[in-house]
């Protein structure tokens, strides 16, 4: 069923758009009356034919994946028979890139029934961390004066490891309210407490707790892209990393490489990836999570061109 949507002016003068034709424009414009409030709909492409372009005989699968590398569309695929997915069929999903930024969804439009993208499919913001440095709280930072500080010689740890001022407790010890210095109390040893036998053989009959075994993590969906392209980028990192001295990179990494590089071939992305190790473009690297963040704008360029 096809809705109304909003056309801003600003998809006129869009020239990555404009480079991919006149055809996957108009088609782009339709799918947003295909998609529901969310921006989403189900990725076929003969009924997208039969719903938004049914006079034009147009390579409506061609076109999707022009769209796709892009940037203009996010394709992906999730269990057909629910979050269990036991029916083992997958349906394809199409998610329209801010969607939801230029349209005005109407309050009684339907709720979306299709599912979001999953976690390894999407572009996962990078965490910035605070230096410690910056805190109101550090150590450089702090107004403690010297002599009050727990670093200061004045202080010490008791026996239960609380840290303590021997000084100022000193003197309270040794001198009474009129100055005077008072001579230590002899006070009787304490003896040792007899240990807690039935806690002890409470905790011989419970044993050890039990461990529990590591979660694998879970797998990663590499659709639509072929298991020798998978290959090709899993030994090209797998290099990088010996050369490196890092450890070998997951297959979400291996995901977010494949998305930053558009749709191109692993062939490519390893001839990519040698080429910036030997402009040392690596040297200080210590995270595999920026080799996306630079092969992406180098392979948009090259889509663009």
């Amino acid at each position: 069923m096809l809705r109304t949507r909003v056309i801003r002016p600003g998809i006129c003068t869009n020239v990555v758009l404009a480079k991919l034709g006149p055809e996957a424009t108009l088609l782009f414009e339709r799918l947003w009356m295909l998609a529901d409030r969310e921006g989403r709909l189900i990725d076929d492409p003969e009924r997208i034919k039969a719903e938004a372009i049914p006079y034009f005989n147009w390579p409506v699968e061609n076109l999707l994946k022009s769209l796709w590398k892009t940037g203009f569309i996010r394709r992906y695929k999730v269990p057909s028979g629910g979050a269990s997915g036991r029916f083992g069929a997958l349906l394809g999903v199409i998610e329209i890139i801010n969607f939801k930024r230029h349209q005005w969804i109407h309050q009684s439009e339907a709720q979306s029934v299709l599912p979001p993208p999953p976690v390894n499919n999407r572009k996962h913001k990078a965490r910035i961390i605070t230096s410690p440095g910056n805190s109101r709280t550090a150590p450089g930072n702090s107004r403690t004066a010297p002599g009050n500080s727990p670093e200061s010689p004045a202080y010490t740890s008791n026996s239960n490891g609380n840290k303590t001022n021997t000084g100022e407790s000193r003197a309270r010890d040794t001198a009474d309210d009129t100055g005077r210095e008072n001579p230590p109390l002899n006070t009787p040893e304490e003896k040792p407490k007899p240990p807690d036998t039935a806690r002890r053989s409470r905790n011989r009959r419970s044993g050890p707790p039990a461990e529990h075994p590591p979660r694998s993590p879970a797998p990663v969906d590499f659709w639509p892209y072929s298991p020798e392209d998978v290959r090709i980028v899993r030994e090209s990192l797998n290099s990088l990393a010996q050369e490196l001295r890092m450890s070998p990179p997951d297959d979400g990494i291996i995901r977010r490489i494949l998305d930053a590089a558009g749709g191109a071939g692993g062939g490519a992305i390893h001839e990519t990836l040698h080429r910036l190790y030997g402009n040392r473009r690596f040297r200080e690297m210590r995270s595999w999570g920026l080799i996306p963040v630079i092969l992406a704008p180098l392979f948009h360029t090259a889509a663009a061109s």
